[in-house]
């Protein structure tokens, strides 16, 4: 993860970690920025290739309903990087997992 020219670029790299043989990176605000109203904007070129997932989700600042994703999660964004012909965007609600709806 790095900021070059006033953009934050987050890499896949082919290494290993744990488990895995890639590591990538993610922002998570929660605590430390929430909007009620407003705007927010990603701009992305997205990587292609088996086993990457980018996505630009929201989630709630609080669970009040109780655990993901009883109190919602809006995914702006996700994509498949071996399916280089889709992206898709869905909202999250209803119970908690497994027994949440999305549509």
């Amino acid at each position: 993860m790095a900021v070059t020219g006033g953009n934050l670029v987050l890499t896949a790299k082919a290494e290993s970690y744990g488990t895995s043989s890639f590591t990538s990176g993610k922002v998570h605000t929660r605590d430390k920025y929430s909007v009620r109203y407003g705007r927010i904007e990603m701009r992305a070129k997205l990587p292609f290739g088996d086993g990457l997932w980018p996505a630009f989700w929201m989630m709630p600042q609080d669970d009040v309903y109780g655990g993901w994703a009883a109190s919602g999660e809006i995914d702006i964004m996700e994509y498949l990087g071996h399916d280089t012909d889709h992206a898709s965007g869905a909202i999250h609600y209803g119970g908690s997992w497994p027994d949440n709806t999305y549509w």
